[in-house]
């Protein structure tokens, strides 16, 4: 009966220290602060910033080296649209999203997501307005040509209808040297018409308009014609 009662009171102290043990070793493990994921401590261009024009990237810059796993920037419009969605690249703790086409006018939101140092991955969105676009932009920079005032003040030049007639005949006629030559019957057309109207004779004509030509037998500027011509006459 004693021998019992002794190896019990030696049993209790053991395991009292065991679970005490057990206890302590649990609180330690309650007690150790749990290791905080990177965050991000700029951007560039910030959250909430107004920018007149589209910035060329998205830069983040974190606590930390983030590790390059799958990174991306996705940037929609006001209504949900999607403008971008790009594989930023990363170095050490800084990642950077480059435009490949410039942000509209509008507020743009920015969503973002890496994955930190510790292999958990974190995420986050912040907004950009941007005032002006950029084909606005390009417009207001090359300004029409404006005409000088000797250019505004010089009165167009008009044409008559008798002159826009005589030019357009003159072009019709012109040979490419501009001469008229080429219209005057040679002498082979001549003889033909002439032997033409020898065989109808003059009866055709009658009285009256053979009194007409007549004058053409003894006038002075038949002398200076060809024979031909005068034969005609």
């Amino acid at each position: 009966m004693n021998t019992l009662l002794s190896r019990r009171a030696s049993v209790r102290p053991a395991a009292l220290v065991a679970l005490f043990a057990a206890l302590l070793a649990a609180l330690l493990a309650l007690g150790a602060p749990a290791q905080a994921h990177d965050t991000l401590l700029e951007s560039d261009p910030a959250d909430g910033a107004t920018l007149e024009t589209s910035p060329e990237a998205i830069t983040l810059t974190f606590s930390a080296d983030v590790l390059e796993v799958s990174p991306l920037v996705r940037i929609t419009d006001e209504s949900g649209e999607q403008l971008a969605e790009i594989t930023p690249s990363v170095d050490g703790p800084v990642a950077t999203a480059a435009l490949e086409e410039p942000l509209p006018a509008g507020t743009s939101t920015v969503q973002w997501r890496v994955v930190s140092s510790d292999g958990h991955p974190i995420e986050g969105t912040f907004e950009v307005t941007v005032e002006q676009d950029a084909a606005a932009e390009e417009t207001t920079e090359a300004p029409a040509e404006e005409s000088s005032p000797a250019e505004e003040s010089a009165p167009a030049e008009t044409t008559t209808p008798a002159e826009e007639d005589e030019q357009a005949t003159a072009e019709a006629v012109e040979d490419e040297s501009g001469s008229l030559d080429w219209s005057v019957p040679d002498e082979e057309v001549h003889a033909f018409w002439n032997e033409h109207e020898r065989r109808i004779g003059t009866s055709l004509y009658g009285r009256r308009m053979y009194e007409t030509m007549r004058v053409w037998e003894d006038d002075d500027w038949l002398e200076g014609e060809p024979a031909i011509i005068r034969e005609y006459a």
